[in-house]
């Protein structure tokens, strides 16, 4: 039987918690513990509703299955695969709506009557709006939770599931449909809030956060009217969630629209015919969602304007923010991050150099001011991206946020970073 320890009461009901042993003991985890209903059945394309409350005492030693997706379509591929998921994955269901906490309080008493308050660290995980989960080994919280502070770790909705928009979703919910993602974070962040002083969290002293995609989930979330304040700082890792516009909710329509019939399904299907429909249905064959482009939608309750920049400026101002990316992470040519074009030649670099510069190039002797040689070529045209060329972020942008947050009179901190420790490698 597993050992638990510290039994906690929420507001639904009591969970009991893992304590941890050797380097991090002192630290217990929560796992699973549900912050809304599953959204299934009538409840699947909804904003998310409570969670029923229970009797007794709920072990929470085992994590929840991650959201419904594929990883064909994205945690499948290598490196990817075996850098972040050398363990394996685990099972996906629709019914994923739980958080993790790992606290450093001493559970053995009411933690909410202890006195001491530690700061909260709410975590997204990357994968874009698509994939992931939030139990990733790569992103272990015990180191944190070591060093003093509450991390909890947030599942929601992904892909299809999380972000689908039709004019019958619209037509039912008050002209608005999308964005369901979006709504669990915010139930989510409404469950931190209720609950988190029992953990021996300060419900006045979160801080959310995220990698890759998570800059998304994290910076939307910050930026939302539904945060009210709350958030009162943003970590971004991998990219900085600024410079982005959200889409119009007719065209997310079209877009499902469109999806949707590659897979078979009628997309002027009734809502309780959808609701009916097994999950799986709407991944379609494997490979397939990974063609539904998921995205948080502009409407004007949960996303305030379509400019982040607008966002930031009315509901971040007060936020601190850290910002930055990793050395090498991103290409000057291709498609993305996942999909480099690197360079071969030195001469094919500095033709693609002396495009994007412009009049730029002669004025500053690029070629003086940034050698290469082919077998540096990559390694320093990355270089490049990481400083903020490219269209990927970078420490310029980032910096430039900085700077334009300060200009506009935010009275939030700005903080950026270029993580440029480099792992052994072989190439």
């Amino acid at each position: 039987m597993t050992k638990t320890q510290g039994i906690v009461r929420t507001k639904f009901g009591q969970v009991s918690g893992l304590p941890l042993a050797g380097k991090y003991e002192g630290i217990t985890e929560f796992r699973g513990i549900p912050y809304a209903a599953p959204p299934v059945g009538a409840l699947r394309f909804r904003a998310p509703e409570d969670p029923a409350a229970w009797e007794g005492v709920k072990v929470c030693d085992a994590y929840a299955p991650m959201a419904m997706q594929d990883r064909q379509s994205g945690l499948g591929f290598e490196p990817y695969s075996s850098d972040f998921y050398w363990e394996g994955y685990p099972t996906c269901s629709e019914d994923c709506l739980y958080l993790n906490i790992a606290t450093p309080a001493d559970l053995a008493a009411d933690a909410s009557q202890a006195g001491k308050k530690y700061p909260v660290f709410i975590w997204f995980h990357g994968g874009g709006l698509a994939d992931g989960y939030s139990f990733e080994p790569v992103f272990d919280p015990s180191e944190l939770a070591r060093k003093g502070v509450v991390v909890v770790s947030v599942g929601q909705r992904l892909n299809l599931f999380g972000y689908i928009a039709l004019p019958q979703l619209t037509a039912e919910q008050d002209g608005k449909s999308g964005n369901y993602g979006l709504m669990d974070e915010v139930k989510a962040l409404d469950w931190v809030c209720d609950n988190i002083a029992a953990f021996g969290g300060d419900p006045d002293n979160i801080t959310v956060g995220g990698q890759s995609g998570g800059t998304a989930k994290s910076g939307a979330l910050a930026t939302s009217p539904k945060a009210r304040g709350r958030v009162k700082r943003v970590i971004n890792q991998s990219n900085l969630f600024w410079l982005r516009g959200y889409m119009d909710r007719a065209e997310m329509e079209e877009q499902s629209r469109t999806y949707l019939s590659s897979v078979g399904i009628d997309p002027d299907a009734s809502l309780e015919e959808l609701r009916q429909l097994d999950a799986r249905a709407f991944l379609g064959p494997k490979g397939s969602i990974g063609r539904f482009r998921g995205a948080m939608v502009w409407d004007g309750d949960y996303v305030a304007h379509p400019e982040q920049t607008r966002n930031f400026e009315e509901y971040g101002a007060g936020l601190d923010v850290l910002a930055g990316n990793n050395l090498g992470e991103a290409a000057l040519r291709g498609n993305g991050l996942f999909d480099p074009l690197p360079f071969t030649e030195v001469d094919e670099f500095y033709a693609f150099m002396k495009e994007y510069l412009g009049d730029l190039y002669e004025k500053y002797d690029f070629e003086r001011a940034f050698p290469v040689d082919r077998e540096n070529l990559d390694v320093r045209s990355r270089q490049l991206a990481s400083y903020g060329m490219g269209g990927f972020g970078g420490l310029m942008v980032n910096r430039h946020f900085g700077a334009y947050r300060k200009a506009k009179g935010a009275s939030g901190k700005t903080f950026i970073y270029l993580f440029s420790h480099l792992t052994p490698w072989r190439p």
